[in-house]
């Protein structure tokens, strides 16, 4: 069996980069094994994409943790950005949907599998992975059902079928 592959979260980027990055730079030096580094959308969206804030990392793979729920152009063109930064994976809500049923029409493909076609289809063969979030791990079962009707683990069920159906990696 293969050794199991880590994300090592680089939480503390914007609040204390230099601590974060000596920390990223000691464990890619002397940490044998197969990891990469998770950073949040704080440090991204404060260093901006076009200053490839991705080449102060070592050369390990690179989790953008985006969690990203707009409009499908929108998303797809973030996606763009993270593939041309160099990442190697994102994230967007399942809530976003793969499909968008209207009351007597066949469904029509909802935001999450519309943006993740058009960046697919700009970047035919990419090896970036694209992840789904269901539900964040600070929400619990008294919300989901106040929220949508069900429990933790039924709107997982059905968010899981949300990445499926959208063509999701994960």
């Amino acid at each position: 069996m293969g050794k199991p592959f880590v994300w090592v979260a680089l939480d503390e980027l914007r609040t204390n980069e230099r601590k974060a990055l000596m920390l990223a730079k000691m464990l890619d030096a002397e940490v044998e094994g197969q990891f990469g580094f998770k950073v949040n959308a704080d440090w991204i969206y404060e260093r901006g994409f076009a200053n490839s804030p991705l080449v102060l990392l070592p050369k390990r793979p690179i989790f953008l943790d985006l969690k990203q729920w707009f409009g499908a152009r929108t998303m797809s063109e973030i996606l763009d950005m993270c593939w041309s930064s160099g990442a190697t994976a994102t994230n967007i809500h399942a809530l976003a949907g793969a499909l968008n049923p209207s009351a007597g029409k066949p469904a029509q493909k909802g935001e999450l599998t519309k943006a993740i076609e058009l960046f697919r289809n700009r970047h035919p063969g990419t090896d970036m992975r694209i992840y789904t979030v269901s539900i964040l791990t600070h929400y619990g079962d008294a919300y989901v059902r106040r929220h949508f009707g069900r429990s933790l683990a039924e709107e997982i069920s059905i968010l899981a079928e949300e990445t499926l159906a959208a063509d999701a990696d994960g």
